[in-house]
């Protein structure tokens, strides 16, 4: 008898034991390899030669979006439309952050499209749809916009035309309602406006349909097994698709928004199938949200997956069969519009020119006030905005471009509801067309891991020590690393590993500087040679939907065109040389130079006020400033008028004097002449600060090489590139009424406002254009929560305003 009620028993604990194994089975599949997501707020989308890109960097776990609290390197460059790199620069992100610019001054730089990329050292190795890549363009002063407005592409007459076709949940089911998406697009990628019909085999009209937004548009029929089916477009005589195949068998999904209680799930089945066991789950960026086991007794095979078990973004919605494998899957937009809502509140709406504004944003409405929010401003004209609006910002990216592979024209255009379409129509077509095999998340699943790389912070200087004829590796022997840079001097010491190899990590200096690395022997020696490995880093390959992304990028709108010419033809008037370099007059007052009769040098002053004479042991030191620290009277720094043998060394953009000064091997110098005070005044005001000369050894006397460069590697090298703070001027009494013209092309930026207590206030001036602005504040709170706001101000003449305060 207790056997009899024991086996119903055990054989449900064995069904049930077999389900959960299977449902972990099934998540365990959808681990993903571990990633980053990394986004930069910029202030513009559009820029001339010689602008600043001003950016925010923002680096986010790729599932909750919460700031990584890591440092680690950012890596930006600047790729032209054929997908060259012609700028590259490396900043620190700490803690998830990092502010920093680009100055487009390179002579290089053309007018053009552009991508602006952004990786970090795990990014860069996985590359392709992983890292951050903006469009922008870069354009020319000019005073017409003629070819800039001029859209040939647009105007071109297209004979032929691609339609794909995406069927609902993978495949078109016979003898059942079917949704079909498609997205129609010209050669060059262009989305494409039709009208059309869809035929039987007998070339009957079965129904018209239109595309409802950039190309896309949606086709509902009931397929026939046998059928034939064609496609016709208006207009458009070679339409080139591959009608997708029909299947006679099968289970696939279905969804339905209407209930706003959450999403219906139709499961359309046929006879062969329709006792089988199936179910329905779903997940947000690789994380399991509901699941579900379709009713079996129901004639309708409706699952209802309620609000608060789907999140911000994109879900995934997929139909398991009964051994827990995918067999029909569908993506789900949810926007929560609420959730990244900021409450933006101007003192007033109109302002005069060089008036204050003051702002207050309010992030309490969805927000503990309790939680650190980090957000990032930018204060621009409107004329610099196409009438369709920035084509990405915070949400759009991290919600949008980062979860779908592909080419996706203007993202954030998605989020804005039009009166002939809905956002959250636009949303459902991208995901039943983009969407459809390119969700990155699947993708994530499918690949090897990478092995395990480090979070490098700053440059990573490893390489290999040798005794001197390369012949034996040196274990165990020490290495030198010193640095010399502007604002950064220091040693570090390693020692070498059981293969001869050495590695300084983390090494952290900004702008250029030079690295010196010594390596000795065990008896202290630097009868040695010592190699260095390349430090440079490497671009990831630039993906066709990137190209295609710069290609279609919108050209500068006219307004700000005009605005930015007028602007410098103001500027040119009241600084007629503002393009032109002027050096002040130099008269000199002293004797003609004379050589030194025993050195053949070149020497305009009597005597210095001091000389160093550099000792045998001075090769030691890493540069001579650092060996003239403490042996000269006073300060001794880059202010100094610097001389070889008595010829002036002038500086560059790329090679200040003050580094070619450090850059020369201390070996090499025999004295250091100092000039101080009135003696400086024999090379005029470039010698006001002092000047230094350095004597450089002749003949047989000079000991640098071979000997002194033994084991020595001394290398001009790039560190971080350091921020500069944005300059915002504050006018007052004193200075509002100055005749220097003030014309910013970006009226404000911060990239780095931290709320804390659920408001922060922030005030700026305007300038001196009469314009109407756009307030644009992105960011994120330490949760994850996508924090965006926007609004609105006129700069108006001095009779015109009229205040509202708060």
């Amino acid at each position: 008898m207790q056997t009899k009620y024991l086996l119903p028993i055990l054989l449900i604990l064995i069904t049930q034991s077999v389900l959960s194994q299977n449902k972990k089975s099934f998540i365990e599949s959808q681990q993903t390899i571990p990633f980053q997501k990394l986004y930069l707020h910029t202030d513009h989308e559009f820029y001339f030669l010689n602008d600043t890109i001003w950016f925010a960097g923002y680096l986010l776990h790729p599932q909750t979006h919460a700031p990584l609290k890591t440092d680690c390197n950012l890596y930006i460059e600047l790729t032209d439309s054929s997908g060259h790199s012609v700028q590259k620069e490396f900043f620190p992100i700490e803690q998830g952050f990092c502010p920093g610019q680009l100055t487009l001054n390179r002579p290089e730089l053309e007018e053009g499209n552009y991508l602006l990329r952004a990786y970090t050292d795990l990014l860069g190795e996985y590359g392709d749809d992983l890292i951050f890549s903006k469009p922008i363009r870069i354009s020319r002063v000019k005073n017409t916009a003629g070819h800039e407005t001029k859209d040939k592409d647009k105007h071109k007459i297209i004979n032929n035309i691609t339609i794909d076709l995406f069927p609902e949940g993978g495949f078109l089911l016979a003898g059942k309602y079917n949704q079909m998406a498609f997205k129609a697009t010209e050669p060059s990628g262009r989305d494409v406006e039709i009208h059309g019909r869809l035929l039987n085999g007998k070339g009957e009209e079965l129904m018209k349909f239109s595309s409802l937004y950039r190309g896309m548009g949606i086709i509902y029929f009931i397929p026939e097994q046998r059928e034939k089916y064609t496609i016709e477009i208006d207009g458009y005589p070679n339409v080139i698709y591959n009608f997708p195949k029909i299947s006679d068998t099968g289970a696939k999904l279905m969804i339905y928004k209407e209930n706003p209680d959450g999403i219906d799930v139709n499961v359309l089945l046929n006879e062969a199938v329709s006792n089988q066991k199936y179910y329905v789950t779903s997940l947000t960026r690789g994380e399991l949200n509901s699941f579900a086991e379709v009713s079996r007794n129901k004639k309708e095979k409706i699952v209802h997956i309620k609000n608060e078990l789907l999140k911000n973004g994109i879900n995934r919605v997929v139909l398991l069969n009964e051994n827990f494998k995918p067999v029909s899957e569908r993506l789900v937009f949810i926007d929560e519009a609420e959730d990244a809502s900021l409450k933006l509140k101007l003192n007033q709406f109109q302002f005069r020119p060089r008036e204050q504004v003051k702002l207050e944003i309010d992030v309490s409405k969805n927000i503990d006030r309790n939680e650190i929010a980090n957000l990032s401003i930018s204060v621009i004209d409107k004329s610099s905005i196409p009438e369709s609006g920035i084509t990405e910002n915070i949400k759009s990216y991290l919600l949008i471009d980062s979860e779908l592979k592909g080419y996706i024209a203007s993202p954030a255009d998605y989020f804005i509801n039009e009166p002939q379409i809905s956002s959250a129509k636009k949303l459902d077509l991208l995901m039943m067309t983009q969407g459809w095999s390119n969700y990155v998340w699947n993708t994530l699943t499918k690949r090897e891991r990478i092995p395990e790389i480090e979070t490098h912070l700053g440059h990573t200087f490893t390489g290999t020590l040798k005794n001197y004829y390369k012949t034996k590796k040196l274990t165990d022997s020490e290495v030198i690393l010193s640095v010399s840079g502007k604002t950064d001097n220091f040693m570090n010491f390693t020692q070498t590993d059981s293969l001869g190899n050495y590695t300084f990590d983390n090494v952290q200096f900004y702008d250029s500087a030079i690295v010196f690395i010594q390596g000795k022997n065990k008896r202290d020696k630097l009868n040695t040679t010592i190699t260095l490995d390349s430090i440079l880093f490497s671009s990831p390959e630039t993906t066709s939907s990137e190209l295609t992304l710069a290609k279609h990028f919108t050209k500068i709108p006219v307004p700000m065109l005009r605005t930015k010419y007028f602007n410098e033809a103001r500027l040119k008037e009241f600084f007629p040389d503002r393009d032109t370099r002027l050096i002040e007059e130099v008269r000199v007052t002293a004797a003609r130079p004379e050589e030194e009769k025993s050195q053949g040098r070149i020497r305009i002053y009597t005597e210095p006020t001091h000389t160093v004479v550099l000792k045998e042991n001075a090769y030691a030191y890493p540069n001579i400033m650092e060996y003239l620290a403490g042996r000269v009277p006073g300060r001794v720094d880059s202010t100094y008028l610097f001389l070889i043998d008595g010829i002036e060394v002038f500086s560059t953009d790329d090679f200040p004097a003050y580094d070619y000064v450090t850059s020369i091997p201390v070996g090499d110098i025999e004295r250091v002449e100092i000039l101080k005070h009135a003696a400086g005044t024999y090379y005029g005001m470039r010698g006001r600060n002092g000047v230094i000369n350095i004597i450089i050894k002749r003949g047989g006397g000079r000991t640098s090489t071979p000997d002194i460069l033994k084991g020595t590697i001394v290398k001009r090298i790039k560190g971080f590139s350091s921020y500069r703070e944005f300059y915002s001027p504050a006018y007052n009494s004193e200075n509002i009424r100055s005749e220097i013209p003030d014309y910013r092309t970006t009226l404000y930026w911060n990239p780095s406002i931290a709320v804390e207590d659920g408001k922060v206030n922030c005030t700026f001036f305007t300038c001196d254009n009469v314009a109407e602005y756009k307030i644009f504040v992105e960011g994120i709170t330490e949760n994850g929560t996508i924090c965006l706001g926007e609004a609105e101000f006129e700069a108006v003449k001095n009779n015109d305003t009229t205040s509202e305060n708060y």
